[in-house]
């Protein structure tokens, strides 16, 4: 762990800001940052390679967690950019998300991109917190090509990117504990959804 400033970007000369990146260059992911949940796959694509497949199996969800660590808050105006290929099962409940999870309830409040076929056409983006959920419609269609999946956190909102371009801004059900990035991937029950990581970053600190 470093506490550095982010090269490029202006910052107070006390301002410092924890950086994590990952390309997933390698044989597998490294366990020494994220944890896996069951029902699913986790591989290295060497075909293609520096390119992770997770992989939620048949009726069942599978998800990449930030190991042990959550550095994150909006309050610090934490910002994630997850680069990748959403790719859910066609059929009911395929869903493939990506973004925060809150460090505490990792498994029910969230700020994350959505894409779920069977729910809407479009990439959704939505927050959930303490059992409440708001979900926007990015008015962008759906689709299985690589994105840059963005978001930027602040106290009370939180801002949507796709491939740069800002498409919502939530200021509902927005996290206030402390967030990490995952991955979570949904099949249906005769499919597998994939999420194909190029890589991640995030920062605890200002986009500007």
């Amino acid at each position: 762990m470093s506490l550095i400033a982010r090269p490029g970007w202006p910052a107070h000369p006390r301002e410092k800001k924890y950086i994590f990146f990952d390309d997933f260059i390698g044989s597998g992911y490294d366990s020494r940052r994220w944890t896996l949940s069951t029902g699913g796959s986790i591989a290295t694509q060497a075909t293609v390679g520096g390119i992770i497949l997770v992989r939620g199996n048949a009726a069942s969800t599978f998800r990449m967690d930030f190991n042990n660590i959550a550095p994150f808050t909006s309050g610090s105006g934490a910002h994630i950019v997850w680069r990748g290929a959403m790719q859910p099962a066609t059929a009911a409940s395929g869903k493939v998300s990506c973004g925060f999870s809150e460090y505490v309830a990792p498994t029910t409040d969230w700020a994350r991109w959505v894409y779920e076929p069977n729910a809407s056409a479009n990439f959704r983006c939505a927050c959930t917190y303490s059992g409440s959920t708001t979900t926007e419609s990015s008015g962008v269609a759906g689709d299985t090509a690589n994105h840059r999946f963005e978001i930027q956190m602040a106290l009370n909102s939180a801002k949507f990117y796709l491939d740069g371009v800002l498409t919502n801004t939530i200021t509902a059900n927005v996290i206030s504990n402390y967030m990490q990035p995952f991955v979570s991937c949904t099949g249906s029950a005769a499919a597998t959804s994939d999420f194909l990581a190029d890589y991640v970053w995030a920062q605890g600190g200002t986009r500007e």
